[in-house]
């Protein structure tokens, strides 16, 4: 395991915060999950826990077959907004923002230098629509804020993965998820061994939440430059985890295994579940 802090920028004088990012693995693939970026959203930190110790494992083991990023608290400045002894995570109280909006919209970014550059080779043009990615976020100009700064980070460290899970949870809910139509067949499975008791799908839900910062782009550029082949080389969706009293330990372990199985699905683990 290999943990990588990244110290946010624009704190008040005398205070860091930190967003901490555990790197299992190696291999041609990778995932990326996070919880809590709504950081009230308890579920998702203790699934994450869960994930934690069972990713250690299993690397031990040598059963990775893929680059497995976990953010168990993607949400570091949302974790210390207290007003009168209740959290607040949902929105910033500098910039009254949400944090799951806004994301960097990439395909803008990267289609201009893209031009030209794509063909008939999916895998090829998948390499580099990632590279361009990634140069796109490092020439950003430095960020404004904190929470500006936050979301790059996230952004940068999932927009090269094939697989990228943001777990939330709701007020009171069935474990359900959110993702792209088009992907939904793929999805499938993850839903069963979760349970869910609904999956909402939709092109573009609106606002630049971070699951879909991460896979719209290669549908947008699909349509853009269709003359080249360009997979939807990232399968993203947001987990709700139920309901924010869901946090019991038996719940969080079943919840990490599925995540785990669904992995293992997709290769980056090996064995079976």
């Amino acid at each position: 395991m290999q943990r990588i802090d990244h110290v946010l920028p624009w704190n008040c004088p005398g205070t860091e915060r930190r967003l901490s990012v555990f790197r299992f693995g190696n291999g041609p693939c990778k995932a990326y999950i996070q919880a809590a970026l709504h950081a009230d959203e308890m579920p998702g930190m203790r699934v994450a826990v869960e994930l934690k110790r069972r990713l250690r494992e299993l690397e031990a083991q040598g059963r990775l077959t893929g680059v497995i990023e976990l953010v168990p608290v993607a949400n570091p400045i949302g974790l210390g907004q207290l007003f009168q002894a209740t959290q607040q995570g949902r929105f910033e109280f500098a910039s009254g923002k949400n944090f799951n909006r806004d994301f960097f919209a990439l395909t803008e970014a990267i289609a201009p230098a893209l031009d030209g550059c794509l063909g008939a080779d999916g895998p090829a043009n998948v390499r580099l629509i990632r590279a361009a990615m990634q140069a796109a976020l490092d020439v950003l100009p430095a960020p404004t804020s904190e929470l500006q700064a936050l979301q790059r980070l996230l952004l940068k460290h999932a927009c090269d993965a094939d697989v990228v899970l943001d777990l939330h949870c709701d007020f009171e809910a069935v474990v359900h998820l959110y993702t792209l139509p088009q992907q939904w067949t793929q999805l499938r499975s993850l839903a069963a061994r979760l349970q869910a008791g609904a999956v909402l799908v939709t092109e573009d839900g609106g606002g630049s939440s971070f699951d879909e910062s991460c896979s719209l782009p290669w549908l947008r550029l699909g349509l853009q430059f269709p003359a080249a082949t360009i997979p939807l080389a990232c399968l993203a969706a947001t987990v709700e985890l139920g309901g924010m009293a869901d946090t019991g330990k038996k719940q969080a372990a079943a919840s990490a295994e599925s995540i785990l199985a669904f992995l293992a699905e997709q290769g980056l683990i090996a064995g079976d579940w």
